[in-house]
């Protein structure tokens, strides 16, 4: 029979949480990282380096593109899409990157709320990412493929968006949920102490198995790997279906063109036409060569342009490129398992903090980043309407201090 104890008090529930944290550090190994020995905390640095700037510029690109797509370019399916995705990923580097930050410093979350709005972010925004991506591919295939049926409107983009977000966060919430800072102990753990339960907040963002097992846990990262395979087969077959067709469309049309010049240069010249020429007759080709300009039959070809179909291959290329460079390492290290405690069967954490694998590991935050950049500044209708914004604010501000 256990002996009698009184009811828990503070001095015992800091006793008792103290011997908790104290428990996680050691497992974790986090204690004692010199921040002035590179060998340790290397990483860390370079965690900064690379990732500080990146989440600046991934602000304020989204921050750009969102501004840009709702008031100065023309509603369209595509640009629905546009303004989804920079929402999203606007969420990532504004919220998800800088707790990261934060945590790669502080060891830990530091409070729940942070705990909590770090993972929600994490796990809504990369299946949400990745199906606006997947649904712009589709949606490009068929106006390739089916040019005169409009099958995605403006309407049924927003319907897309609207159901697709409910079932990321179908997806995040129950993750969010078993992710906490506080570790409870039941009343059968602290009976040798006192009597009742205490909740210990070790400010770690742990993984606990009240709504998630491990198990489904566990099946969930393996399932992140098939997926990835999945999304890349998809990306690479639909817009290498879209390059060839644009491609073989543009060799029609340049045959076409050059057959209709072939033509024109073999037209016998005209006689009865008025020529403006602003050189007098000389021995020289100055004169047959402003009079073949206005007749439009000069016989120099036109200076080659920037071929459509280059500029499609590398957009698409890029998409794809970027979307699996993005995950690879992240896929890759859940595939080797290289960052799970096989001995404890403890995946609380990805890797333990001083290790380099956590840089890799948080090398998915590149897709959120690079995203602006190909759909956005790499648009014609984007750059055109950022020059023209700029220049208006300049002429106001001009005016306005003239």
């Amino acid at each position: 029979m256990m002996p009698q104890t009184e009811a828990c008090t503070k001095a015992d529930t800091e006793f008792i949480c103290g011997f908790i944290e104290g428990s996680l550090q050691n497992f974790q190994d986090t204690n004692g990282i010199d921040f002035t020995n590179l060998s340790e905390s290397g990483w860390i640095w370079a965690s900064l380096a690379v990732y500080m700037p990146l989440c600046i510029f991934g602000i304020l690109g989204n921050i750009l593109t969102i501004v840009m797509f709702s008031k100065y370019i023309k509603k369209t399916t595509t640009s629905v899409f546009i303004l989804a995705l920079a929402a999203v990923d606007l969420s990532v580097c504004s919220i998800s990157m800088p707790i990261w930050l934060f945590t790669t410093f502080t060891e830990d979350h530091g409070s729940e709320l942070l705990c909590k709005a770090d993972k929600f972010i994490n796990f809504f925004s990369i299946p949400m990412s990745a199906g606006i991506l997947l649904t712009i591919a589709i949606d490009r295939f068929l106006l390739v493929f089916f040019v005169k049926a409009k099958i995605i409107t403006r309407y049924k983009a927003k319907l897309i968006i609207f159901f697709l977000a409910l079932g990321c966060i179908a997806i995040a919430i129950p993750q969010t949920l078993s992710f906490t800072t506080l570790y409870k102990l039941d009343e059968e753990l602290v009976a040798a102490i006192c009597q009742g339960t205490i909740t210990c907040n070790t400010l770690k963002c742990q993984h606990t198995s009240e709504y998630v097992s491990r198990d489904v846990w566990f099946y969930m990262w393996r399932s992140l790997i098939i997926a990835f395979l999945v999304m890349s087969v998809i990306f690479t077959s639909v817009y290498t279906s879209i390059f060839a067709k644009v491609y073989r469309i543009h060799r029609k049309m340049s045959r076409y063109t050059n057959s209709v010049h072939e033509k024109r240069r073999e037209m016998p010249m005209q006689t009865d036409h008025v020529t403006f020429s602003s050189s007098e007759p000389s021995s020289d080709n100055k004169s047959i060569s402003n009079r073949n300009s206005v007749l439009g039959t000069n016989n120099n070809r036109p200076k080659k342009q920037n071929l459509p179909h280059l500029q499609t291959a590398r957009i698409l290329f890029l998409v794809t490129f970027c979307f699996i460079v993005a995950y690879a390492p992240l896929v890759l290290m859940m595939f080797l398992g290289s960052c799970e405690s096989k001995e404890e069967g403890n995946l609380e954490t990805p890797c333990r903090r001083n290790d380099y694998r956590r840089f890799l590991w948080h090398f998915y935050f590149l897709h959120h980043i690079v995203n602006p950049i190909i759909y956005s500044f790499m648009n014609p209708r984007f750059r055109d309407a950022l020059r023209k914004c700029a220049s208006s604010n300049v002429c106001c501000k001009n005016g306005g201090g003239s």
